[in-house]
């Protein structure tokens, strides 16, 4: 396994990121609520005659009501990556953040574009598909406008699944107004408005109105019209713990890295595994959780085209254990749309050393099929 330090998600905004983190950690729930209510409690103990108390009070009342509403339905399915901000500069779904959230360079805005960016833009084409997002089986309110301040058509989402947000896409050449089912395709992406082709994607929380930094797994949920998956999850991890193997003492693996746990190389505080190491199983299954993440991180930075969920699977699965994917011949196939030809690249990966020969090792080469034929899953 190779790996790399990877850096915390951001906490910039407590009603997406509250909801998140207890979807990502549902056993937590139970705590999580108490201390939001405490927290309203001690509030409403404060004068309640100072105008910004009342309204901290209103905030913390609804992101407790929001939060309580949703959480049954989005519990333990989101890894910690989907939970960051969106950034300028990155890749969600094949497309390239052009500009973040915030206050923004106006040097080259287009005229009128607002130096406050309420969003994220990305560099869509016309008619890119854009979803419904909410829990499958639920159903998503839709109603479009036009903004003639120069967002062009809007589409304003509302999910019936996570009743304590919305969500607005800009600048579309298509939208349908009415109540879908989610994972609907409801608008397209375009023109419209000030700027060239791209998407304008928002993020607000219904009780305040107030705008908030949008997350990756919400825009990957309406670019893709799926629901973010942990790479953690369940099945993947206990498929990688089948592979590697549990050592609690450091060892060198087949190709003489220092190696502990369920295949880590590095901790993730940056340091390299070191023979002479010990670690509890508990520690072996934070260094796991964290491998997979920043796996799952590398390939997602790496692959420009969008990933159905067995694809990212298959690919996390690869990367955790080679830590090769970012200048491999199978990120090329894949980015030019080589599926097939990016499938029969992970045979090659088979190899270790024994002896200081070079040789095919039954486990990789058992592994790789697995990896190959969960890709390959339509």
């Amino acid at each position: 396994m190779r790996s790399s330090a990877i850096s915390k998600p951001a906490f910039e905004e407590l009603s997406p990121d509250l909801r998140w983190k207890l979807a990502a950690k549902a056993e937590r729930q139970d705590w999580l609520i108490t201390g939001v209510c405490s927290l309203i409690t001690g509030a409403m103990l404060l004068p309640v005659a100072v105008p910004q108390l009342n309204r901290l009070a209103d905030g913390a009342i609804a992101i407790a009501l929001g939060t309580a509403q949703t959480m049954d339905l989005i519990t333990g399915t989101v890894s910690p990556d989907y939970n960051d901000p969106v950034q300028k500069g990155e890749n969600v779904a094949g497309y390239v953040v052009t500009s973040g959230y915030g206050w923004r360079d106006t040097t080259n805005l287009p005229a009128g574009a607002s130096e406050d960016h309420k969003g994220v833009d990305l560099a869509t084409p016309i008619g890119e598909p854009l979803h419904a997002v909410g829990e499958p089986g639920t159903k998503v309110k839709v109603e479009c406008w036009t903004d003639n301040g120069g967002g062009g058509l809007v589409a304003e989402i509302a999910p019936e699944s996570m009743p304590g947000m919305r969500f607005q896409a800009l600048h579309l050449s298509e939208c349908k107004t009415g109540v879908w089912s989610a994972g609907d395709a409801i608008a397209f992406t375009g023109d419209t408005g000030i700027g060239a082709p791209h998407l304008d994607w928002r993020q607000r929380d219904k009780a305040t109105g107030q705008h908030q930094h949008p997350q990756k797994g919400y825009l990957l949920w309406a670019l893709t019209g799926r629901k973010p998956r942990s790479p953690s999850s369940e099945q993947l991890a206990d498929s990688i713990k089948e592979d590697e193997g549990l050592r609690l003492n450091a060892y060198l693996d087949p190709v003489g890295v220092p190696t502990i746990g369920w295949g880590t190389t590095v901790y993730p505080d940056g340091r390299k595994v070191q023979l002479g190491d010990t670690i509890t199983e508990r520690q072996a299954e934070e260094y796991l959780q964290h491998d997979i993440n920043a796996a799952q991180k590398s390939v997602t930075e790496t692959i420009q085209k969008p990933l159905n969920q067995n694809e990212l699977d298959a690919l996390t699965s690869f990367e955790y254990n080679t830590g090769a994917i970012q200048d491999s011949t199978l990120a090329d196939k894949l980015n030019a749309g080589d599926k097939k030809g990016a499938a029969a690249e992970l045979d090659r990966w088979v190899h270790g050393t024994v002896g200081n020969q070079k040789v095919v090792l039954p486990g990789l080469v058992k592994r790789r099929e697995r990896e190959k034929t969960l890709f390959l899953e339509d």
